[in-house]
């Protein structure tokens, strides 16, 4: 029997449908996966191995670059056609990033001038910007909201460290809250917040919102402790629950309900940054204990490394993520060297022009097989 004939229209269309697919879009049951474009940003210089630490709205990276045998940090943001800038300093010899909100108003920490002791820093146009301690000697941001209010800890005249929020240069002791051992991670746009606790047994994620404090909990029973890691504007928290011989889970908590992320092959996921799309990015690490970011869509954990547009990098972290979907990560390329990447969301286009393509497609078979000779 002869093999069918195929008419040059035909590979037309796969190769149209292919490049659609290859936008984003799965080719099975019509299922739609995220697809991504890989930009590195690297430091100023171009010459320092760097990890990212977040992203505004605009999609600039903010992240660190590690200044090698001197130790030194220092924290700057770029983006994709935006040259990079350092974030400046409060005149010691490092400074780096935390945290970033959708404005690009970022937070971090700094040594002081010919000192070793390290300060909280809000990083505006001019440079950083000392929030000063509760009385001590040290502080640190750690999250910063779309208003600008920041969360962090810092220690009192006594020298314990305290939670405190920050906002319009003041600082204000969120013991009496949060307790007094509470260690916040991240602030929400209405000002609610998730970190960690001594909650009697042990480590304890807790999340401060509408109906007070509450103690997250473990997400099994023999674990060891637990950390909430970020929240979005929904309310829903992310965070680690740690068994010491099974290892770490990562999880999703909302009204009251923890739910497990699951894993890349190895039980090591830590989740780093959730949207209000309920996305959520992170490492884990896979079959072959290989460190591997991670995307959290629509209940099924996704290997980043299968999802981007290039091979030319390895992605080991994702550390947070905007409401448009795009991705603040870290990679290394074949040189072993590692830089801070945006993941760039691909426009995946909407069913609708779909069916459109393959009517068009359609039409274009039909008048090449009318055109065709017939074959025996």
């Amino acid at each position: 029997m002869k093999a069918p004939w195929i008419s040059p229209a035909l590979g037309l269309v796969g190769a149209l449908l292919a490049t659609v697919w290859a936008d984003g879009s799965s080719a099975a049951a019509g299922e739609v996966q995220p697809r991504y474009r890989v930009t590195a940003v690297l430091p100023p210089e171009g010459i320092r191995e760097s990890v990212a630490y977040g992203i505004d709205g605009q999609g600039r990276i903010f992240a660190n670059q590690y200044l090698g045998a001197s130790n030194r940090t220092q924290g700057y943001f770029g983006g994709k056609d935006i040259p990079s800038e350092y974030l400046g300093d409060l005149g010691g010899l490092s400074a780096g990033v935390e945290a970033v909100n959708s404005q690009g108003q970022a937070v971090g920490w700094s040594r002081l001038s010919n000192s070793s002791v390290v300060h909280g820093v809000i990083y505006t146009p001019s440079g950083a910007v000392d929030i000063g301690t509760l009385g001590g000697a040290t502080s640190q941001a750690v999250g910063i909201n779309d208003s600008g209010l920041v969360v962090g800890n810092a220690q009192d005249a006594n020298g314990w460290s305290r939670p405190y929020s920050y906002q319009d240069g003041v600082m204000t002791d969120l013991s009496g809250v949060l307790t007094a051992n509470a260690r916040p991670a991240a602030v929400n746009n209405a000002g609610h917040i998730a970190g960690s606790i001594e909650a009697g047994p042990g480590l304890r994620g807790f999340y401060y919102g509408e109906n007070g404090l509450e103690i997250l909990g473990l997400m099994h029973e023999d674990d060891a402790y637990s950390e909430a890691l970020d929240v979005n504007n929904l309310g829903w928290v992310v965070g680690i629950s740690e068994n010491f011989d099974t290892g770490i889970t990562g999880f999703l908590y909302v009204d009251g309900q923890m739910t497990s992320l699951g894993d890349l092959g190895v039980l090591a996921t830590v989740p780093y940054a959730i949207n209000d799309s309920g996305w959520i990015v992170g490492s884990s690490v896979n079959d072959a204990s290989q460190q591997r970011g991670f995307l959290y869509k629509d209940g099924q954990i996704m290997d980043l490394n299968d999802l981007v547009d290039t091979s030319e990098w390895t992605i080991l972290l994702a550390r947070d993520i905007n409401a448009n979907g795009w991705i603040a990560a870290t990679g290394v390329n074949a040189a072993g060297e590692a830089h801070a990447l945006l993941l760039e969301l691909i426009p995946v286009p909407e069913p609708g022009s779909l069916a459109l393509l393959a009517a068009g497609c359609g039409v274009i078979v039909v008048a090449a097989r009318r055109k065709s000779p017939s074959r025996a």
